[in-house]
């Protein structure tokens, strides 16, 4: 799942796999916990079986909510090399004691039925944010929209127009996104009640108009 919007081709990616025994290496920090079950995020959940050399890598410090991250991988030769070699990184910034025990409790969540419930929630907040704004991700499961902007000028105003209603969305641009494809980054979320997301959609589709608009005048 990328940061700005859309899930890789995992058809053509597993294809070029099974053809040239290809190492698969996938960061999917941006769909753990908000897809799959239990969590496990979009790659995974496209996969029957996990192939030894597919590996996993997330951080646990968007959806899981807590720090560090996790490694999903079916290879003991794998797990040999990470823990052979990963010991600088990992003690040298060791987890806390707090962030264990919040890892933990988040864990247990996710294997409850409150993860159902709020991943629920977070398809119906989608859902209405969709009904309202256009975007290229329309439809698409996973919480990241992109409201074009066309400049990086246009993309901070935008996020101006919204910080300046009480809203605050980050403005992308190059090397986030191709030069001339700035704009600002929506991440929609299970806790957000349906009055404030119809409130926020809105005042996006708002801003949205205007910059358009804007931009016709311009050419």
């Amino acid at each position: 799942a990328y940061s700005t919007g859309g899930t890789t081709l995992m058809d053509g990616l597993l294809s070029l796999q099974e053809k040239y025994g290809l190492f698969l290496y996938f960061d999917d920090a941006h769909s753990i916990s908000v897809t799959g079950k239990n969590g496990e995020g979009f790659v995974r959940s496209q996969l029957k079986e996990l192939n030894p050399r597919t590996l996993i890598m997330a951080s646990l410090n968007k959806g899981f909510g807590t720090g560090g991250g996790v490694a999903i991988l079916n290879s003991n030769r794998f797990d040999s090399v990470i823990r052979r070699h990963g010991g600088p990184l990992g003690w040298s910034q060791s987890a806390s004691i707090v962030t264990m025990a919040a890892t933990k409790a988040s864990a247990e969540l996710h294997l409850s039925d409150e993860l159902g419930r709020l991943q629920k929630k977070l398809q119906q907040n989608i859902a209405l944010f969709d009904s309202i704004v256009s975007t290229p991700q329309d439809g698409a499961k996973l919480p990241v929209r992109l409201i074009p902007a066309g400049s990086d000028e246009q993309a901070i105003q935008m996020a101006e127009q919204l910080l300046a209603r009480g809203f605050y969305a980050a403005p992308v641009y190059f090397p986030i996104v191709p030069r001339g494809h700035a704009g600002v980054r929506i991440l929609l979320r299970s806790d957000i009640e349906e009055k404030d997301m119809l409130r926020f959609a809105q005042a996006v589709a708002e801003v949205a108009e205007s910059n358009a608009a804007k931009s016709e005048v311009a050419q």
